[in-house]
């Protein structure tokens, strides 16, 4: 129901019962993540990034979360003009409702970006829960650390598979880590605690080792595949980000600099695995295109005397109007 499962409902029901406090993590602030037509398919999309517009309830309005253009809700699909609009997905605030639906005579306190604006947003959000009264605390991952709440005993991490099929090879290690963390919000005192994980893909290797084994066998399985295929620590990356508001620039000028690069790698004290040019795996933000080069050595040292040279050799070509491009050494975002 609206993303909770029977199992989860149930054990929320059970330890409300109990008297204990209750910690619902969704890492998705919001009503829902896409606004779509049933008749014709419609979907919100933003027009300046290739990415959905997040339904918000409070105020109603499309917002990105990437490029920050929001825009009024909608009371008609803009394609067929149909009145049959509904939302997919959950957030935050449409979690919320459920939960007072559900709860009704349960407090819900939802900490999010949203509701905790202003100085003071936080701490008036979080001083219901130090009360210790049964509550169900309902927040993204601004809940995840740096916060002591003795009277929660469980945890309910729904859409537990988020890093799962990253297009960042870092997305595994990134989502074990932020479940690590959620999850460790329960059982902190003399109440013991538990954690129920929501996910689609329960058999998922991560998933399971995470569950069954400690955080530092799960690291040696995440060191493991690295290991083998070659990426850091064992690997070290620099990433050439080029973006503009014609792709063709973005990627003709990308591929001068591959070409350049397979020119430097000629030399042997120069040589890197070259990756691109490609577009990034968010190809549009923000009205620009974006593209990236990606340049991989075992040698540190090696990898810096290449982008010194490619660097330089970069500079001496026009760059087209309004292309903008970077280095990214170590690069902890690929996205």
């Amino acid at each position: 129901q609206e993303g909770f499962s029977e199992a989860a409902l149930a054990r929320l029901r059970q330890h409300l019962g109990n008297g204990n406090q209750c910690l619902v993590f969704i890492n998705r602030r919001g009503y829902a993540p896409v606004l779509n037509c049933t008749t014709c398919g419609w979907s919100s999309e933003c027009d300046a990034c290739i990415s959905q517009m997040t339904v918000h309830r409070t105020p109603p309005r499309l917002r990105c979360h990437h490029c920050g253009v929001s825009v009024a809700l909608p009371r008609t699909c803009p394609h067929c003009k149909s009145a049959t609009l509904d939302t997919m997905g959950l957030g935050t605030q449409k979690a919320e409702s459920f939960l007072q639906r559900q709860f009704p005579n349960t407090p819900i306190i939802r900490v999010d970006r949203d509701s905790t604006r202003g100085k003071e947003g936080l701490s008036r959000a979080l001083e219901r829960v130090e009360s210790g009264e049964p509550c169900i605390l309902l927040g993204t991952q601004m809940l995840a650390k740096g916060h002591h709440f003795p009277n929660i005993t469980l945890v309910v991490i729904l859409e537990a598979d988020g890093g799962l099929f990253s297009a960042d090879f870092r997305g595994q290690e990134q989502m074990a880590q932020l479940v690590t963390q959620v999850a460790g919000r329960a059982g902190r005192a003399e109440r013991a605690g538990e954690v129920l994980l929501q996910t689609k893909h329960a058999a998922h290797e991560t998933l399971q080792a995470l569950s069954n084994e400690s955080y530092a066998q799960f690291s040696q399985r995440q060191l493991d595949q690295r290991l083998l295929a070659s990426l850091p620590p064992f690997a070290h990356l620099a990433l050439l980000r080029f973006d503009a508001t014609d792709p063709a620039a973005a990627m003709g000028f990308a591929e001068t600099a591959a070409q350049l690069s397979v020119q430097l790698s000629e030399d042997p004290r120069l040589v890197v695995d070259i990756l691109g040019p490609m577009p990034a795996p968010m190809e549009k933000r923000a009205g620009r295109f974006r593209v990236q080069l990606q340049l991989k050595s075992e040698r540190r040292g090696q990898l810096q005397d290449h982008l010194k040279n490619l660097i330089a050799n970069l500079d001496q070509v026009k760059t087209p109007p309004r292309l903008r491009w970077s280095v990214d050494v170590d690069p902890q975002d690929m996205i």
